[in-house]
């Protein structure tokens, strides 16, 4: 009977020692399911913060920049007073990202780029402007009188290595890209320069998010931290002895010229916030040219960043040398054909003559 009786305490006591041992757990589970929801918590309102203070800083730099006075704008002035058609032509040439490979079943076939495209697409489109310029100029046509050229150079020259997949997919590193497209560049103002009479081209040119060397974008040291800068003074050198050709290159985020005593706006647009809607670019734009023009009133701003022609009366928007990608596709952008941005800038009438370039061989209409 004793030995019954402490064998039942025995158990009693092991059953009683587990059910403390399980409460013990069951605390010590709810504590760490409470550190846990604590910690993520805080993880989420630090990344709030971390969100709300670089938009803070975003803003302070944009403010900076756009109220800080700049000695001297580049200007643009009438030769031909008496003149009624005398005009500026403008290219404008960004997102060009001439080493990203796009395959084309990852894009159902719409597209399909690499190195060699990327050449063929750069000659269409300076071939292309170059046609354009005779056709405006041609005795019987409109009959402008084009003295100048703009080729503005609006950023996102190469793609880079911002993103890990780019790793894998790119042609050429960020190096060998830098040097590849400054020798795009050369080749197109060079063509112009052989072929047409022309008495002056001049290159405003801004930096974009793609060329930076940084994780994360700078704003007051966006040039010093831009593989475009090295791209921008390389050509700045190579024609450092041609009359003819004239670099300006922004320290900040937007850059002024002024043509005929209306004021141009260079940007490349990475600094507009826009994560989609069905007004498109043009909301967020407006906000953004209201807001840039109470420090400084532009006539018409020009910008790159969103691969899509897009031309209102007082801003254009420039397409893209690369066209239609898989990234594109995955953020379900409207397709569009490579094309870059032509127009001409009236001495009276302003901005006229829109006729984006078609650099992409769609075989047909599209």
């Amino acid at each position: 009977m004793g030995k019954k009786v402490d064998s039942l305490v025995s158990g009693l006591a092991k059953e009683t020692e587990q059910d403390a041992e399980r409460e013990l757990n069951l605390k010590l589970r709810r504590k760490l399911a409470k550190s846990e929801h604590a910690r993520k918590m805080a993880e989420s309102r630090s990344s709030d913060a971390e969100r709300r203070l670089e938009d803070a800083q975003h803003a302070l730099d944009i403010s900076l920049a756009t109220s800080e006075p700049r000695e001297s704008v580049y200007k643009i002035e009438s030769r031909e007073p008496s003149e009624p058609h005398e005009a500026t032509a403008v290219l404008l040439a960004s997102d060009l990202h001439p080493e990203e490979t796009v395959s084309p079943e990852t894009v159902s076939g719409l597209n399909e780029f690499n190195l060699s495209i990327a050449q063929e697409r750069m000659t269409r489109l300076f071939v292309g402007a170059k046609w354009m310029v005779d056709a405006l100029q041609e005795k019987g046509g409109p009959g402008f009188v084009i003295r100048d050229f703009i080729l503005g150079i609006l950023g996102d020259l190469i793609t880079n290595t911002i993103h890990p997949e780019l790793l894998e997919s790119n042609a050429l590193g960020p190096a060998d890209a830098t040097i590849y497209v400054t020798e795009l560049l050369r080749g197109g103002i060079d063509y112009l320069l052989a072929e047409t009479e022309l008495e002056r081209i001049y290159c405003p040119c801004v930096h974009g998010n793609h060329d930076r060397m940084t994780p994360k974008m700078r704003h007051s040291t966006k040039a010093a931290n831009s593989l475009a800068t090295i791209v921008y003074h390389q050509l700045a050198q190579l024609y450092a002895d041609e009359p003819r050709v004239e670099f300006d290159v922004a320290r900040g985020s937007l850059l002024y010229t002024e043509i005929y005593g209306h004021t141009i706006r260079w940007t490349h647009g990475d600094d507009i916030r826009y994560w989609g809607g069905v007004g498109g670019i043009t909301i967020p734009l407006r906000k953004a040219i209201d807001s840039w023009d109470k420090s400084r009133q532009a006539h018409l701003t020009c910008l790159g960043h969103f691969h899509q022609v897009t031309d209102h009366r007082d801003f254009v928007v420039n397409g893209s040398l690369i066209g239609y990608s898989a990234f594109a596709q995955a953020i379900k952008a409207r397709f569009e054909p490579a094309a870059q941005a032509f127009f001409l800038l009236d001495r009276r009438r302003g901005k006229r003559m829109f006729s984006p370039i078609q650099v992409q061989d769609t075989g047909g209409w599209s």
